[in-house]
């Protein structure tokens, strides 16, 4: 269990990072699009969508956060340490990159979407 635990742990470490700079990207395009209102460029209701999708994007921040908190004090519970305790873990997951599928030989001549598209 505190396996488990540890790793949702580095799992939600590393959907932090991931909602954390797509924070700061849309926040950066929301100062964009204010930038374009006030030189009458993009109309006024178009940059009301960089406010809305800006604060979804902060909602899933702050409920990643959350969810963080929640971890931390389950593993303490699961360590039989005070749930107050200060554990700290930075580490995040990293993903192994798969190469997309590359046919070889006659796949498009055998295959019968490609030759429908042929005909």
């Amino acid at each position: 269990m505190i396996a488990a635990q540890y790793l949702r742990i580095l799992y939600l470490n590393t959907l932090f990072n991931k909602q954390q700079i797509m924070v700061d990207a849309l926040t950066k395009n929301n100062n964009y699009a204010q930038e374009l209102v006030k030189n009458q460029i993009l109309a006024p209701y178009q940059k009301s969508w960089t406010n809305v999708i800006l604060t979804q994007a902060e909602s899933h921040f702050n409920n990643i956060k959350l969810e963080q908190q929640n971890a931390y004090i389950e593993l303490n519970k699961l360590l039989g340490v005070p749930l107050d305790s200060a554990i700290i873990i930075t580490d995040t997951l990293t993903y192994a990159v798969i190469e997309p599928f590359k046919p070889e030989g006659d796949f498009w001549e055998s295959n019968p979407v490609y030759k429908m598209a042929k005909q």
